[in-house]
């Protein structure tokens, strides 16, 4: 039992020192949000939450165009 427990510890250790080596020895993570990739950034599409930003700071003064429909 020990020994089968050994062998799979050992399996387990050596898969997750190869996955780690792009990591100590390379770049890193490739980043894949669409504010990293610089093709989108070249064809303007940024991130939902970015757009949603940009469209609130637009439109700060607009009034509802549903208010009226709303209070009666």
């Amino acid at each position: 039992m020990f020994h089968t427990f050994a062998i799979i510890l050992g399996i387990i250790a050596i898969c997750m020192l190869l996955l780690s080596v792009r990591l100590f020895f390379g770049k890193g993570f490739v980043h894949t949000h669409i504010e990293g990739n610089k093709d989108m950034q070249k064809r303007g599409i940024h991130c939902v939450t970015h757009m949603d930003r940009m469209e609130r700071r637009q439109r700060r003064t607009m009034v509802e165009e549903n208010s009226r429909e709303k209070k009666k």
